[in-house]
Order: C-alpha cells, then structure tokens, then sequence
C-alpha cells in the first residue's frame, strides 16, 4: 500500500484554481488554533461551513485525516458538526465520521455518519464510511484505501 500523504493538498494544488484561496485556508487556520476548548466565533463558524461547500476544500480536509493533524482535525470537525445548523452540518459530520473510523472508533464514527446522512441523505463521504463499517473493513484497510485515491487523484491530473 502506498505511504500515506504528509500533508493535504493545499491551494496550489491541482484542482484548487476555482476555488477562492482564502475557501482553502479557512480550516488549515482553524486547526492553529491552540486551544480547542475555546469556542469558536459564529462568523468563523459560518466561514469554515461555507469553505466545506468546496468540494476541493472537502478534499483537502478529507487529507486531513491521514495525516499527523488528524487529531486536531477531528476537534474541528466535531465542533463544526455541533454548531452547524442542520442542512449543513453533512460535510463536517462525514469528515468527522472518516476521522473517528481510522482511529478506530466505531461508536463516534457511526453516529457523525448518521447525523451526516440525516442531514444529506445522499451524502457520499458519509455513505461510504457507513458502508465501510457496515462490512466489517477494518481501519487500517479504509486508511490504505484513502490514501490510495489520494495518490492516484493527485498524480492522474
């Protein structure tokens, strides 16, 4: 399996040219942050949902959880996922399920999954991390799996 990416793809990769710079640099500062007790201001809040409508910004973030910031990235999420208002709370909730399933927690992983696609049915990231441990796929072979679309995406561009 091939080494999991050091760090996420970031404005200057492929794809990331339609979207505002500041879209992709709006979770990278929230993760700076370092205390991540301290709640996080309303209009942060709504400038890092409205980054998570990028679909390259998801895919930056996604990154996020191979990495040696998942933790802080799974903070973000989850606190993204409690303050998010219902119809937008899918993107920080799947990114939050995929997170808590490559540390192996299962609980955490189904719940953010189902609070996902209650808000977006038909949410992708959330489908496949439901489907994932619906079939019993251990962690490690969903993280080998991550990385593998990563390289393949950012190497076929």
């Amino acid at each position: 399996a091939p080494a999991a990416p050091t760090d996420p793809p970031g404005p200057t990769d492929a794809r990331a040219d339609d979207v505002p710079a500041p879209a992709l640099d709006q979770p990278d500062d929230a993760l700076d942050q370092p205390d991540d007790t301290v709640d996080l201001p309303d209009d942060t809040i709504a400038r890092l949902l409205h980054a998570l409508s990028h679909p390259e910004v998801r895919e930056a973030c996604l990154a996020l959880c191979l990495t040696a910031r998942a933790a802080p990235a799974e903070r973000l999420w989850a606190r993204l996922t409690r303050a998010a208002p219902t119809q937008v709370r899918a993107h920080p909730a799947a990114l939050l399920a995929t997170c808590a399933y490559l540390r192996g927690e299962g609980a955490l992983a189904g719940v953010a999954a189902d609070i996902a696609l209650a808000a977006t049915p038909d949410h992708r990231l959330a489908q496949i991390v439901r489907d994932v441990m619906d079939h019993g796929l251990p962690p490690h072979r969903f993280r080998a799996m991550l990385a593998e679309s990563f390289v393949t995406a950012f190497t076929n561009t």
